[in-house]
């Protein structure tokens, strides 16, 4: 599918503002994650706005803008993600899925240090070479 590169920013601070509007909510208080479902729409557009919209991205690929093309990690980088078995006195909620990493479970440890299931940090790095938490970059 291929969306408008206006589209992008218009989705971007539409979720940036729902989630900060979630953030006060008194029930999410204490959350450090807070999952957001996001839906998409396809519309159609008429002949000039999509005309306009094909020139507005030709300009934006001009200026060799990659604001919002998110780019995966190389398959390198991932096979060399440290393997662990998390072994700890607390529990460790994997922000990607949002479920708890039970001792003895499969788990990756990013260059950055931090950890997740080792199937979630797979599919994650397969779409977006940056860590979910502290946007480490890895090589893509």
């Amino acid at each position: 599918m291929h969306e408008p590169f206006s589209l992008h920013a218009t989705v971007t601070q539409r979720v940036i503002e729902c989630a900060r509007s979630a953030l006060k909510e008194t029930h999410n208080k204490n959350r450090n994650n807070i999952p957001i479902v996001v839906t998409l729409c396809p519309v159609r557009l008429s002949e000039e706005e999509a005309v306009l919209s094909d020139e507005y991205e030709a300009f934006a690929d001009s200026l060799d803008l990659q604001v919002f093309r998110l780019m995966g990690a190389s398959k390198g980088a991932i096979e060399a993600l440290e393997k662990v078995k998390f072994e700890g006195n607390f529990t460790r909620q994997c922000v990607i899925c949002l479920e708890e990493i039970l001792d003895g479970s499969k788990a990756s440890r990013m260059p950055c240090s931090h950890v997740y299931h080792q199937d979630c940090i797979v599919n994650w790095l397969e779409k977006s070479n940056l860590c979910p938490l502290c946007q480490f970059q890895m090589p893509s």
